[in-house]
């Protein structure tokens, strides 16, 4: 595990190195200008991550970086998964990642649902998404 790291500051998971650009929390007003999105109940909002995944591999290689990655936790130890950026069309500037070339960066927001009461934010990067292994701890609030 490295970190936690607040925002701007890259940490280096495998061959990838990541950082948080931003943080938008509630993201409710700019989920809505979405051709689509999830409805959610009125105890949850939209939150968005801004992130930056840069792939280091050798020359001709790829990493393999996608939302799924990610996930967010609170100061209780709850588990937030992303959306797929898929779900929220005509949304623009979302993360897509997939293989990256090495010498790349992808980069964009990753969207959650979360409660409306949820605090500490961390966002979690993980090597491989939803298993153990190397990971990455991004602090999301002041």
């Amino acid at each position: 595990m490295q970190g936690p790291v607040g925002f701007g500051h890259p940490l280096t998971v495998g061959a990838v190195d990541v950082k948080v650009n931003d943080f938008l929390c509630p993201a409710d007003t700019v989920v809505i200008h979405a051709e689509s999105y999830p409805a959610i109940e009125p105890t949850e909002q939209f939150a968005m991550v801004d992130v930056a995944a840069a792939c280091r591999a050798a020359a001709g290689e790829t990493c393999n970086v996608t939302e799924s990655n990610f996930s967010l936790e609170d100061s209780s130890h709850k588990a937030y998964y992303p959306e797929f950026a898929m779900t929220f069309d005509g949304l623009n500037g979302l993360f897509e990642g997939g293989q990256i070339a090495a010498g790349e960066t992808a980069s964009g927001d990753v969207v959650f649902v979360i409660d409306r009461d949820a605090a500490g934010l961390t966002l979690i990067y993980r090597d491989l998404p939803g298993g153990p292994g190397p990971e990455a701890i991004f602090t999301l609030e002041p």
